[in-house]
């Protein structure tokens, strides 16, 4: 995750040659536009962990995720977006045969069968996981997708984000419109960065199901 290289590259070299041309006319030392040059780099970081972790701008989360279209995870981020169910899945299947690391397999495998349906397999691929923060979550995820609320209670989940989408899933499956709609409010406002933008689309996904 984050920016290329290339597309580091990319706005590398005319910064260096900008900064080139500014420094010779002000004849100062090769260490100074050395520094200047470092420190303008390295602002990337800060902005970019910053979008991914801390935004809640809409527009700028899918600007980044649109220019990151490489990554299968990003693809599945632009899917959940502006794709079809078939594309959300094609998708989720890209990740799975990109990335073998075992969490990765669990959350996304999960969420595959949590889509068709199927939450028995869901259950199983999550297991591993369980003792994590992401796996107690998907675990309840998986029990309010089929209205089990005491079985999704038992789960240990401590983000407000996680227990308001627990909520709003619960909600969702008792036809309770009112309840999802502020629940699914308030896992979106107590979310941040990609999260933020994960939650909005999936909710929003959810309203046109329910429509």
């Amino acid at each position: 995750m984050g920016i290329s290289f290339g597309k580091r590259l990319g706005w590398m070299l005319p910064l260096a040659l900008v900064l080139g041309v500014l420094f010779a006319v002000m004849d100062w030392p090769l260490w100074i536009a050395l520094t200047v040059f470092v420190i303008l780099a390295g602002m990337e970081i800060p902005i970019m962990l910053y979008i991914l972790y801390g935004s809640q701008n809409l527009k700028q989360l899918a600007q980044y995720i649109d220019r990151q279209q490489k990554n299968p995870v990003f693809v599945f981020l632009h899917c959940l977006r502006e794709g079809t169910d078939e594309e959300l899945l094609e998708a989720i299947d890209t990740v799975l045969e990109k990335y073998k690391q075992p969490k990765v397999q669990a959350v996304y495998g999960a969420n595959k069968a949590m889509m068709l349906r199927d939450f028995d397999t869901a259950h199983r691929l999550a297991e591993p996981i369980a003792s994590s923060e992401i796996g107690q979550y998907t675990l309840a995820l998986i029990e309010a997708m089929q209205g089990n609320r005491e079985a999704a209670a038992r789960y240990s989940i401590q983000k407000e984000w996680m227990k308001a989408s627990i909520e709003a899933n619960l909600a969702f499956v008792e036809k309770d419109w009112q309840v999802f709609r502020q629940d699914a409010e308030k896992a979106v406002r107590s979310a941040k960065g990609i999260q933020y933008y994960s939650n909005t689309y999936i909710f929003k996904r959810m309203e046109k199901e329910w429509q």
